[in-house]
């Protein structure tokens, strides 16, 4: 049964990755750059090492998703006054106008995805997933500390 659920989940998450890649690829932004481009619209004082814990990515990926959000017109970054060492990553009006598009498309998605399904059973779900992430990840992090020991 875990296979299955696994596997279910993987399967779900590759669709609506491939659905929202299909629609981002308009607008020259990956969905993995996209949740990266919210992140630092909504809190610019986000640090690289935070966006990194937050999204459980390793700091090269995430430096490489904001060079090319630079790159591409999305995000300026400019020295952090109250401390000089880091940077602050600012939305440009370039982002600010596609993240309005962008909230349109997950507005779609979400009735796409819930069609047919009660308020309760994606309270139930939305539960059931939490709990499952939760479980997973406390075994990598025995894992991870398990290498750091060997």
């Amino acid at each position: 049964m875990e296979r299955i659920i696994g596997y279910q989940v993987g399967d779900l998450a590759r669709k609506i990755k491939k659905f929202v890649d299909m629609h981002l690829g308009e607008v020259d932004l990956g969905s993995g750059q996209y949740i990266l481009l919210r992140r630092i619209i909504e809190d610019p004082n986000v640090s690289q090492k935070q966006l990194s814990l937050d999204f459980d990515l390793n700091k090269a990926t995430i430096a490489r998703s904001i060079k090319k959000l630079i790159d591409s017109g999305y995000i300026t970054r400019e020295v952090n006054p109250e401390k000089p060492r880091f940077y602050k990553l600012i939305g440009t009006d370039r982002a600010n106008k596609v993240i309005k598009e962008i909230d349109n498309l997950v507005a779609i998605e979400r009735i796409m995805l819930t069609e047919g399904i009660s308020d309760e059973e994606l309270i139930f779900f939305s539960t059931i997933v939490k709990k499952m992430n939760k479980n997973i990840s406390k075994e990598l992090d025995k894992n991870e500390k398990r290498q750091w020991r060997d």
